[in-house]
């Protein structure tokens, strides 16, 4: 099966850009105005970050990859999810975002090679959706209801039992 490509939501990346260009003139216009070696070092940081995500918007990469070896996800410190550990899908809907929730069958295994911030955060997932790996919706271009349907598609051909 070919590989499935699921890129951040349009109008995220607008409102990063949006955002990054704004980080960049407020920092190079206080560096002009404010002399002083703290502010150069501060507003010389909000510059070189403000460029780091302009130019990593710049070049558009997946932010959810689907191949016959699991499911790479690099919009969140999820990593990459073997196919051998996941057993469904469900969308979930919060207060305020709605996300794909993948439901796995050894969670402590997957938190083996996982570093302790990650881990942390997947607990609170598991908490409050009852599995680590939770994806929202603005790392999809397309809506969740068609996203859920490829990934089952892409499940049931991995695992036609």
């Amino acid at each position: 099966m070919e590989p499935l490509l699921f890129y951040q939501q349009r109008k995220h990346t607008i409102r990063q850009i949006f955002i990054a260009i704004a980080v960049l003139s407020v920092s190079g216009s206080m560096m002009y105005f404010f002399s002083g070696i703290l502010s150069y070092v501060f507003f010389g940081f909000l510059f070189f970050l403000g460029s780091y995500v302009l130019l990593r918007l710049a070049v558009r990469k997946p932010t959810v990859t689907v191949t016959e070896e699991g499911i790479k996800s690099s919009g969140n410190g999820m990593g990459f999810i073997p196919w051998e550990f996941i057993t469904g899908f469900e969308i979930k809907k919060g207060i305020n975002f709605t996300a794909i929730v993948i439901m796995i069958t050894d969670q402590e295994r997957f938190f083996e090679d996982k570093t302790n911030i990650v881990t942390k955060i997947m607990h609170v997932n598991v908490k409050r959706f009852g599995t680590p790996i939770v994806l929202s919706e603005s790392l999809f271009h397309i809506p969740l209801e068609k996203v859920k349907a490829h990934l089952e598609d892409f499940y049931t051909y991995k695992n036609p039992y």
